[in-house]
């Protein structure tokens, strides 16, 4: 099969009407992989996004962030939820639109700032989080703020105050390589007894080189996100072990290369390495 034969339509078809979501035990810590994409979760979180399902890992990243956020106990008179790095991503809209209160967050006075509004990957105003409109426009205002925020210093008021936290790919981009590892286990600190956290980064499939690591782009060895993990479970948080999913599927086999196409687009080459996105899901048990 042909680079240009792998798409979502051509393999899985057209979304079934209507869509029903399964609750699932599945809280797994893992990489990017194409049964996900099978999934009758995956097409119902799509279609919430208003969003046309392809196999790209940006759609694996919001699934998997959508899914974690299944696990938060909704028995509390009010969720609350945080952001970090949220670009221009559809997902705080999403959340608003179910009635959690969010704080969505970016850092607008970093030195990248400008570059990242340049390719429409950040949002001057919160009214460009909810774009295709996810979310009643007067709920919208009701549940949502933006802030900006320096994911490398949050502030230690935010201590056990949300429900649910994520980011989704934005770690790999505060600084350098341990900075963002050092700011998934700070990010675990404003999750209140129960609360669920998942971020999202890419990994080096290739990991016998140094990390590839600077200023502005940071992707990771599987041993050190393990090591995380491992740190968040002393810390009383319950995470699974991390899963690396072999590729088998001409979907996963076939990567992606510059120019970037819209799919397949599960594992790529960038800056001279094999890529693939994982996601990292914790709860906080104590």
């Amino acid at each position: 099969m042909s680079h240009s034969e792998i798409s979502f339509k051509n393999l899985i078809g057209t979304l079934p009407d209507p869509l029903h979501f399964e609750k699932d035990d599945g809280f797994q810590s893992e990489s990017c992989n194409f049964r996900d994409f099978t999934s009758g979760n995956f097409a119902y979180w799509m279609r919430k996004l208003k969003v046309e399902p392809r196999l790209h890992s940006k759609q694996w990243q919001y699934f998997k962030i959508l899914q974690g956020s299944s696990h938060v106990a909704t028995d509390s008179s009010e969720i609350r939820a945080i952001g970090f790095g949220v670009g221009a991503e559809p997902l705080p809209s999403y959340f608003a639109s179910v009635d959690w209160k969010v704080l969505a967050t970016d850092f607008f006075e970093s030195p990248t700032a400008g570059l990242w509004s340049g390719t429409q990957q950040m949002v001057s105003a919160k009214q460009g989080l909810n774009v295709v409109q996810i979310c009643d426009p007067t709920k919208f205002e009701e549940n949502l703020a933006l802030a900006s925020l320096d994911m490398n210093e949050i502030p230690r008021t935010f201590n056990e105050c949300f429900d649910f936290a994520w980011s989704n790919c934005a770690l790999g981009h505060i600084g350098n390589y341990r900075r963002g590892l050092a700011f998934i286990l700070s990010s675990l600190e404003v999750l209140k007894i129960g609360g669920v956290a998942v971020h999202t980064t890419e990994i080096d499939l290739e990991s016998t080189e140094p990390p590839f690591d600077n200023p502005s782009l940071s992707f990771y060895h599987i041993s050190d996100l393990q090591e995380i993990l491992n740190i968040a479970r002393s810390r009383g948080f319950f995470c699974t072990e991390f899963r690396l999913n072999e590729a088998t599927h001409p979907a996963e086999t076939n990567y992606d290369h510059e120019p970037y196409c819209q799919e397949p687009h599960l594992r790529i080459v960038a800056a001279g390495r094999k890529i693939t996105p994982v996601a990292l899901m914790f709860k906080r048990v104590s």
